[in-house]
């Protein structure tokens, strides 16, 4: 019986090295290969932010989903109720997603409060439409979503502003109603005037003298409009009279 020599395992164990360290690189396995790129928060797709609905009946699919820009998601899916073994709901859930890709195939993966995967897609994004494909429970069938532009899901307006909505062509705000962002114009009050100057109907005025707010000595006066940390938010006199010491009148301006 040949026995290997000390020597000659010494050999082998060098020429091992040799050929890992001869300035090749070896070839990657098909794990590595197929290593997914993850995405930052700060390279989430602006295209993918909104509110995006479908009618699901499939257990496991989504019938709304809500993507804001802090990477933080809202979602209903359709799941099985307790008492019957029938889809329902949907199940509401708050959390973070995350965008991978691989290849050329991309997918958004949604975590919990807790960090824990609550679901996988790989999706598609044409438009205002988001098609899905469940990949975390088996190869699921294609569905779409749409964007939806005028029904956007909220529980805070602060969820409006972070799904990047388009408002009105008016300074105004977020409102949240019944989960739905509602955008609100904000009025503003008609700028008073002094007119009359030197005579006894000398004073503050709207609508080109059609209504009047107060008779005061306002000649020469500038107005300012208050901020919020000043209570009586509205038009104020710098100089000259207003109708309640400086203030003229009260309301949302824009001065």
């Amino acid at each position: 019986m040949i026995r290997p020599s000390i020597g000659s395992l010494l050999l082998a164990s060098t020429l091992a090295l040799a050929g890992c360290a001869d300035g090749t690189t070896p070839a990657p396995t098909a794990e590595l290969s197929e290593t997914e790129e993850t995405f930052s928060v700060e390279t989430i797709d602006p295209e993918l932010l909104g509110t995006f609905r479908s009618q699901a009946l499939q257990i496991g699919e989504l019938t709304l989903l809500a993507l804001k820009a802090d990477g933080t998601y809202h979602y209903g899916m359709v799941i099985v109720c307790a008492a019957l073994p029938e889809p329902c709901g949907p199940a509401q859930e708050d959390g973070y997603y995350k965008l991978t890709s691989r290849k050329d195939d991309r997918f958004i993966e949604l975590y919990n409060k807790k960090g824990i995967q609550s679901a996988r897609f790989q999706f598609e994004l044409v438009g205002d439409t988001l098609r899905m494909r469940r990949t975390d429970t088996g190869g699921g069938a294609w569905r779409s979503m749409v964007r939806s532009l005028d029904n956007a899901w909220c529980a805070m307006p602060s969820d409006c502003t972070g799904q990047a909505l388009k408002g009105a062509a008016c300074d105004g705000d977020w409102e949240c109603a019944s989960s739905t962002c509602d955008y609100t114009c904000t009025p503003h009050v008609q700028e008073p005037a002094c007119m009359f100057e030197g005579s006894e109907q000398e004073g503050w005025y709207l609508n080109d003298g059609a209504d009047v707010l107060c008779q005061a000595k306002c000649a020469g006066a500038s107005l300012r409009c208050a901020g919020e940390s000043i209570t009586n938010e509205g038009y104020h006199v710098l100089q000259g009279e207003g109708c309640d010491g400086s203030l003229v009148m009260k309301g949302p301006c824009s001065l």
